[in-house]
């Protein structure tokens, strides 16, 4: 039986009806925003199909890729950055059909190879700009450890992580940091989790509150709790950060989660 602060519980009770409210993000970045702004006005019933169908074109043209269009365009409410990403041609061939070959681009193309889940893909993707003297910068290297991550592949996203690490020019940041954190978490191997995160603050580097949520997720998926609540704690209180919607709700299942505490209060869940 595990024994939890009555305060620390009822201050996250007390944010349940508020984080549940709450609509999640499905997605982040400028792009997303765009899709969300205008699915919104397409779900208008004064619009017509022509002016769906031009509002979808000019949408198009900012995110910069013809495959948007296979969406459907009676279900605006489907519409998602990672859906598109999903239908892109992600070959060097097709990708590249109209696209200039530099950093920015092969940069782009990481990224949906990584919401696709190729990281093999990815790897030679990082080879071909090798190939074409495209030095590649911190942004590569993060997308080449998200595809390898979502692969579970950790000796490959160690290796990538150690080399952009050992290059001056490059370095590592929170993010890369939290990849590789994602990838253990994946693989169900909370103390790695925990160790690159002691790690990150050996090397001077503050985790973020995205960070802590990823270790905790960790724990609590390998049913070892006393350690969530000790790393919340940490967070909160030691390291003295705002905890966010995402980390709300993952301590409110927990708490739903656990049947036995010693409690000098009635919560309710």
């Amino acid at each position: 039986m595990i024994s939890f602060s009555s305060s620390l519980i009822k201050s996250i009770a007390s944010c349940k009806t508020i984080s549940y409210q709450m609509l999640r993000a499905a997605s982040s970045g400028k792009s997303s925003q765009i899709f969300v702004k205008e699915s919104q006005k397409m779900r208008n019933p004064k619009i017509s199909p022509q002016q769906k169908e031009a509002m979808l074109s000019g949408l198009v043209d900012r995110v910069g890729d013809a495959s948007f269009r296979k969406m459907s365009i009676a279900d605006p409410d489907s519409v998602r950055v990672q859906d598109v990403y999903k239908q892109m041609d992600s070959s060097l061939e097709g990708f590249f059909y109209s696209r200039k070959y530099n950093l920015k681009n092969f940069n782009f193309l990481l990224q949906i190879l990584a919401e696709q889940r190729k990281s093999g893909e990815a790897m030679k993707v990082l080879e071909k700009m090798k190939q074409m003297d495209i030095t590649p910068n911190q942004v590569t290297y993060l997308q080449l450890l998200t595809a390898v991550s979502k692969a579970k592949d950790a000796k490959t996203a160690e290796a990538i992580f150690l080399e952009a690490k050992n290059n001056p020019e490059i370095g590592v940041s929170i993010q890369m940091y939290n990849s590789l954190i994602l990838c253990y978490t994946r693989r169900h191997e909370p103390d790695m989790a925990l160790k690159i995160l002691r790690e990150m603050k050996e090397e001077g580097l503050q985790p973020d509150i995205v960070c802590y949520t990823t270790v905790i997720n960790a724990f609590k998926n390998a049913k070892d709790l006393k350690k969530c609540w000790e790393l919340f704690d940490l967070a909160l209180v030691e390291e003295a950060l705002l905890p966010d919607e995402n980390l709300l709700g993952l301590m409110i299942e927990i708490c739903a989660g656990v049947k036995e505490m010693y409690l000098d209060c009635s919560i309710t869940f």
